[in-house]
């Protein structure tokens, strides 16, 4: 028995190019090594502390990552179809559609951290903030509000592209 081989047409070939150009690519969405409080603290660490809560320090579950993960699910998906179609009309590349993506998503996390205000903060916490302020630390005006006392946590969210490994 020979084997046959196949060939693409053209739209077979553009098709093909087009899915391994955003094979090709990954967009991250977070926090990354560079982002840091002012103590050096990585934000990262902190943004895990508040996604999944600490119990056994009585430090409350705030996310905000995973509820908007499935809550916005469907409107990304629609995005990266919308990149493929692009890429496959030569409109546009996979780094653009991957771009468009990650910015859509760190600014959906953004607004979910920025609309959060459950669980509120315990008394002990906004008296600490309030200290600060006395200490003439630059305290936000939404002092009883969880995730957005210094603004590090929301203002280094961000996204980036990159080629796969």
């Amino acid at each position: 028995m020979t084997k046959v081989k196949r060939t693409l047409g053209p739209g077979g070939a553009r098709l093909y190019n087009a899915l391994k150009q955003i094979d090709s690519k990954v967009a991250k969405v977070g926090w990354f090594e560079s982002s840091k409080y002012e103590n050096g603290t990585p934000v990262a660490y902190v943004a895990a502390i508040h996604e999944y809560g600490v119990p056994e320090k009585n430090i409350p579950t705030r996310a905000t990552m995973r509820p908007t993960l499935q809550a916005q699910r469907a409107p990304w998906v629609s995005l990266a179809q919308a990149g493929l179609t692009g890429v496959f009309r030569g409109t546009e590349t996979a780094s653009t559609a991957m771009e468009k993506i990650g910015a859509k998503a760190a600014g959906d996390i953004r607004k979910a951290i920025s609309q959060l205000h459950t669980p509120p903060l315990k008394v002990k916490t906004v008296k600490a903030r309030l200290r600060g302020k006395k200490q003439g630390r630059v305290v936000s005006l939404t002092i009883a509000k969880p995730l957005v006392d210094s603004g590090v946590l929301l203002n280094t969210l961000t996204h980036l592209v990159e080629n796969k490994s």
